[in-house]
């Protein structure tokens, strides 16, 4: 009303959960089409077939709806795969998205190039053992572009604010990145001052609330992400730091392929 936003109702937010739910009910539908063809055509036998997302979605959780940050609800994706010959096994260790590829590969018999960033696990599979704790004891994520930048184009843009914003960061290209163990989460927010300036949910809220450099949550006590306990817990949030910076470190070169 008046260009001013008008804030969403529990109501709203569930007719939202609802259409969710909805594309969650059609998605064995078409999964069982998929298998049927698949058997139809006498493929059972030499078919691998993966089933993951490339992310999840917020509801309202931390402000804001879709998929805008790199929170759990947005990062934790399922992960099913289907080998021919092997037995049902569930996977109660942490792996990521990026050993997705090096596992296909080895349960083709092609050996992983050793400059992938994912670890295979295809031999705790084959050989029904269980994946170790230290497997993956650090998974990292990174969140660019900003959603701005996917939401709008130079083009489209209207606004004054949004095009100075998608100027800046066709130059910086920003991000926020974290590390992720079993029980907790460093969430490094190097997009804080850009995102304080240009935020787009912040505009529609309000919210001038200081965005944090570092957040640390504890995922065993508060697996919603909702208490930045890093005070807490100064000598997990400097372990966690160190990590991250080093995989930073360790990714620069390659940063510095991305093209303005």
């Amino acid at each position: 009303k008046d260009g001013q936003p008008i804030p969403l109702s529990q109501d709203d937010v569930q007719f939202v959960i609802d259409r969710y739910d909805d594309g969650i009910y059609l998605s064995p539908q078409f999964l069982g089409k998929l298998f049927q063809t698949i058997q139809q055509k006498g493929l059972t036998k030499n078919t691998i077939v993966i089933i993951t997302t490339e992310h999840g979605e917020e509801f309202g959780e931390h402000g804001f709806l879709a998929h805008y940050d790199i929170f759990d609800p947005e990062i934790r994706v399922p992960l099913l795969i289907k080998i021919p010959g092997l037995s049902q096994k569930r996977i109660n260790q942490q792996v990521s998205t990026v050993d997705i590829l090096p596992t296909l590969l080895d349960a083709i018999g092609i050996r992983p190039p050793s400059k992938l960033d994912g670890k295979s696990f295809w031999n705790y599979l084959a050989e029904k053992k269980q994946i170790p704790e230290n497997f993956r004891p650090y998974a990292f994520i990174e969140r660019t572009p900003l959603m701005e930048t996917l939401m709008f184009d130079s083009e489209s843009a209207d606004e004054k604010w949004l095009i100075d914003f998608l100027a800046e960061d066709g130059v910086n290209h920003y991000r926020d990145v974290a590390v992720r163990t079993k029980d907790w989460k460093l969430i490094f927010r190097e997009s804080r001052v850009v995102q304080e300036k240009y935020s787009w949910w912040r505009r529609l809220s309000g919210d001038t609330t200081p965005i944090p450099e570092f957040e640390l949550y504890h995922l065993s006590d508060t697996p919603l992400e909702q208490k930045n306990v890093i005070d807490v817990y100064p000598k997990i949030a400097s372990e966690l730091k160190r990590v991250l910076l080093h995989w930073i470190d360790a990714g620069a070169d390659r940063r510095k392929l991305i093209p303005p």
